[in-house]
């Protein structure tokens, strides 16, 4: 993000002398406007594109430390409890109920199918 910010102060004097040129009556003021309002838009979308890939990126890794913790969980009940070997996820209640209790958002996709396995 930090390569695309540095570009922000040369777009701003790309539309500066844009409108300079305008105002000195340039024979090529409306191409050079145009040229200059194409610079600041392409580089506007670069910048929301940035953006937009960054919060994905957020929310994959937000994904993936949750997996983690939900892979290391199902490890500790399977190999703390052995009645919890079997198919029966739902043995240890309390490790259950502990880590559904970390999870950030009840309504996770993932937490919904653990809590309907512990129902029924």
């Amino acid at each position: 993000m930090a390569d695309v910010a540095a570009h922000e102060d040369r777009v701003g004097k790309i539309m500066l002398a844009a409108k300079h040129l305008d105002t000195q009556n340039y024979h090529g003021k409306a191409e050079t406007r145009a040229i200059a309002t194409q610079t600041e838009e392409r580089y506007k979308k670069l910048n929301q594109d940035l953006l937009d890939r960054r919060k994905e990126l957020m929310e994959s890794t937000k994904l993936h430390e949750f997996l983690e913790e939900a892979r290391k969980t199902l490890e500790v009940i399977v190999t703390t409890h052995t009645a919890s070997s079997s198919q029966d996820y739902g043995a240890d209640a309390s490790q259950t109920d502990k880590f559904l209790k970390k999870a950030s958002s009840p309504t996770h996709p993932l937490l919904l199918i653990l809590a309907s396995s512990l129902t029924e």
